[in-house]
């Protein structure tokens, strides 16, 4: 290998080509790694002040459950209530939320037993949570 390096120049400047690529490559991955952790981490902060949560659930619906929704910007919300098949069943909401927690009352005597969704729908975001109602 010695001998290579010292008498041929085209395996010198090839073996030199290949640690100055390898160096760029690792350079420009660096690169990459820190900009999306800068680049997540303040998207976030932005977009966390523009979501909204739900409060947990219970496991079963019984009778009259209360859904809390916690909204950091007032916002234009729709919340409803789908079937197992994603069919529209119920709206309970659909209007400007203002800042702060905002609870629905949801009847389930209204409802046979089984499997339902609930959907809030915002400029922003969806959220889609399974739930069960058993009267």
């Amino acid at each position: 290998m010695q001998e290579l390096w010292t008498n041929n120049t085209f395996w010198r400047i090839l073996i030199n080509s290949i640690g100055v690529i390898s160096i760029l490559f690792g350079s420009w991955l660096l690169f990459r790694f820190l900009k999306s952790i800068f680049i997540t981490n303040r998207e976030k902060k932005l977009m966390d002040k523009k979501f909204i949560n739900i409060k947990s659930l219970p496991n079963v619906f019984k009778n009259s459950t209360q859904i809390c929704l916690i909204v950091n910007f007032n916002q234009h919300v729709t919340l409803s209530i789908l079937d197992k098949n994603e069919n529209h069943l119920l709206n309970l909401h659909d209007g400007e939320i203002n800042i702060g927690e905002k609870i629905f009352v949801l009847n389930t005597k209204k409802l046979k037993n089984g499997y339902y969704h609930i959907l809030v729908k915002t400029d922003h975001q969806n959220i889609f949570r399974k739930i069960v109602v058993n009267n």
